[in-house]
């Protein structure tokens, strides 16, 4: 099941809105097959591992990080086949929340004869698929807030130079989190201050997300920046705005648009499951304060500003006692930096 959810983990955001799944069959204590789900509407991990002659299939085990689907997709459902391939047992990492599936996958499988079991490192598979139970549960999408600050709690200098505050390893994980999100969103304030281009560069044949601006009052004046190279979105207040090739401009109302159903309806209707939001501290104020934000990545570097810009950039709670508390939180050295990583909801309760 290690080797399953490692080759889930390989994938990247053109999985999504499907879930990352990984599968191994093994058979005579030696594993035969393996595969994963690379990308929406292609084939399912479990095909790709029992993509052999039969009768090497017949009698084997299959390892997979969540319940085989039962349904008609964009492919046809995993069970047909392994029931096909006369696979003798089937362990599951966890069942598909998937109101379609949920449970329905196991149930067909032991109906047919084969051993079923479901519970196997769960939580390391929860994790993996945070993105897809919230998507399939809530019809929402997946919201990570992440910024870099110092030892003493500033993400800028009190002119506004923020480059670089992590080191380099530390930059590399935030890349390889831009692989994993269909969407990396910005506020105007960093677009003029940092001229981001928001691309994912570890694999350039990898996923690359699609930009999202967030520019309330209009303040960007032209086009010429690195975020409008490429594609994306545009978010705004105002009725007039650029016009900008390979842009879709929405307007929502007002400066505190971020808090309002709309923005969450225009990013799930754009098809983004999954955000990552850059900063600045307006924006990552507004979403604190809305109460959209799923998951909070934060480096923090050996570094003493003595005063700057500060993260959320709100007024705060009066009290510790109505501090937000971050849940299942992890530390992780990456570097000279220290990488805290906290879910702020429970993804299997709307909120």
């Amino acid at each position: 099941m290690k080797r399953a959810l490692e080759l889930a983990a390989s994938a990247d955001a053109a999985v999504q809105p499907n879930p990352y799944v990984g599968a191994v069959a093994v058979k005579g204590e030696k594993i035969v097959g393996e595969g994963f789900h690379s990308r929406f509407g292609e084939a399912h991990a479990e095909v790709k591992a029992l993509d052999m002659d039969d009768r090497l299939a017949e009698g084997c085990e299959l390892y997979v990080t969540l319940e085989p689907c039962s349904h008609h997709g964009k492919t046809p459902p995993c069970t047909d086949l392994i029931i096909r391939k006369k696979v003798r047992a089937v362990y599951a990492a966890m069942e598909d929340p998937n109101p379609l599936v949920a449970g329905r996958g196991l149930r067909q499988l032991k109906n047919a004869g084969i051993e079923v079991r479901a519970g196997f490192l769960e939580k390391k598979a929860r994790e993996l698929n945070r993105i897809f139970i919230k998507n399939i549960l809530q019809k929402k999408p997946y919201i990570i807030l992440k910024y870099a600050m110092t030892a003493d709690g500033y993400i800028a200098t009190c002119a506004g130079d923020s480059k670089w505050i992590s080191c380099e390893e530390s930059r590399e994980e935030v890349h390889r989190i831009r692989h994993n999100v269909k969407g990396i969103m910005v506020g105007a304030g960093t677009v003029l201050r940092d001229n981001p281009r928001l691309t994912a560069r570890l694999d350039p044949k990898g996923w690359q997300p699609a930009k999202v601006v967030f520019d309330p009052r209009g303040e960007i004046p032209s086009p010429d920046f690195h975020v409008f190279e490429g594609k994306g979105i545009i978010l705004t207040g105002q009725e007039k705005y650029l016009d900008i090739k390979g842009f879709r401009n929405y307007t929502l109302s007002g400066s505190s648009a971020l808090s309002g159903k709309d923005f969450t309806d225009v990013l799930w209707k754009e098809g983004l499951s999954s955000l990552l939001v850059e900063g600045g501290a307006h924006t990552i104020h507004t979403l604190l304060e809305a109460d959209l934000a799923d998951e909070v990545v934060v480096f923090i570097a050996p570094r003493i500003l003595g005063g700057g810009l500060s993260p959320a950039g709100g007024r705060g709670a009066a009290e510790m006692a109505l501090a937000r508390p971050l849940m299942n939180p992890v530390w992780r050295r990456v570097g000279e930096d220290i990488m805290l990583k906290g879910m702020c909801h429970d993804v299997y309760r709307p909120h």
